[in-house]
């Protein structure tokens, strides 16, 4: 939306210049970061498996303490594992933010001080 908006402009009074080059440059940066946010990641885990938790649980039927607490750690397990992926996906998210700001940034200077 900001290229199609300043970037018309900025390309028809100035041409090409350092500014344009450099919003360019974060438009595709903010564009990829999106892209990666949006893709979806196997590495996620969103609930147990029933047949495989049955089987890893089923010497603890008579334990229900034992069972609970096997369940706590097994889940503690999945939340670390999907805190890492999430943790990457904040990442881009945050680096795609300050793109579009550079973005911003470099076509209004384009169109400044071009």
């Amino acid at each position: 939306m900001v290229a199609s908006f300043l970037g018309g402009q900025v390309l028809s009074r100035e041409g090409l210049s350092i500014w344009i080059v450099l919003a360019l440059i974060a438009f595709g940066g903010s564009i990829f970061s999106c892209i990666y946010v949006l893709l979806p990641k196997d590495d996620l885990v969103f609930a147990l498996d029933g047949p495989e938790a049955y089987e890893a649980l089923y010497d603890f039927r008579h334990d229900e303490a034992e069972l609970d607490r096997r369940l706590a750690y097994w889940l503690r397990i999945f939340r670390e594992a999907n805190h890492q992926v999430l943790k990457r996906a904040n990442k881009a998210f945050e680096f795609a933010g300050f793109a579009l700001l550079a973005e911003i940034g470099c076509w209004v200077l384009g169109l400044v001080l071009g």
